[in-house]
């Protein structure tokens, strides 16, 4: 499974309704709103480039909402699904974020899961 795949079915285990997004949010996105986008990570674990689960994404989830509060909660349900990953770990805590155009407040968190 797609890095991206396992985390958007993460997302959608917790909140269906959720929009997530790769990348961005397009200018018409609808609070609450999920965007991933890969950060990085280590890439090839081995040096033979073929052993199976060698492969480490650094992926940021950025969740958006109307408050503060229903940012952190929806973060936090991410979270747990994502810890519930055998491929999947939290790099830290989350960190708030907040949007001057639009008044929406946020959260971002850093993951690293392997494929």
């Amino acid at each position: 499974m797609a890095v991206e795949a396992l985390v958007v079915r993460a997302v959608k285990s917790v909140s269906p309704e959720t929009d997530v997004y790769h990348d961005f949010a397009p200018d018409n996105a609808v609070v609450p709103f999920v965007v991933i986008q890969r950060v990085g990570g280590e890439g090839n674990l081995y040096l033979d480039n073929q052993t199976g689960g060698g492969y480490q994404v650094r992926v940021q989830v950025s969740v958006w909402a109307a408050d503060r509060l229903a940012a952190v909660e929806l973060s936090q349900q991410i979270e747990s699904a994502l810890s519930l990953q055998a491929r999947s770990a939290a790099l830290g805590a989350a960190l708030s974020a907040y949007d001057p155009d639009t008044g929406w407040r946020g959260m971002q968190q850093d993951f690293y899961v392997f494929s």
